[in-house]
């Protein structure tokens, strides 16, 4: 899947989420993580939103490939469904991994009686 690059740096986190929703689920991890550090807890819970949606989304996807399988006879058929079945697998979990580092993320970012202080992880 190709996706087009955005720059992510000194964009809002509304306007991360709104410009760069297709882009974050799929860019590479480096980036994915930086954007992420980069994010106020707005920022996250909206993306957390986006991910959250994007894996109901891999998971009907997931389970209408599953049921297919299941009344298919031809042997190349079955054959396709499985590949397409194990992709839908990896981009599921992919999903759960960045949502998880979303929480991740935000656990890091505490909040003070003035607002908000931050601290960030290193995923490296």
């Amino acid at each position: 899947m190709t996706v087009p690059e955005i720059n992510i740096k000194n964009m809002s986190a509304l306007q991360l989420a709104a410009e760069g929703r297709d882009y974050l689920m799929w860019c590479p991890d480096q980036e994915f993580d930086n954007a992420v550090s980069a994010l106020d807890i707005r920022g996250l819970v909206e993306l957390v939103q986006t991910l959250q949606d994007a894996m109901a989304v891999e998971q009907q996807t997931f389970d209408s490939l599953t049921q297919q399988l299941e009344l298919v006879q031809d042997p190349l058929q079955q054959q396709r469904l499985s590949a397409a079945l194990c992709t839908s697998q990896t981009r599921l979990a992919r999903l759960c991994s960045r949502n998880m580092r979303c929480f991740t993320q935000s656990s890091f970012v505490t909040k003070d009686g003035a607002g908000f202080t931050e601290s960030r992880p290193q995923w490296d």
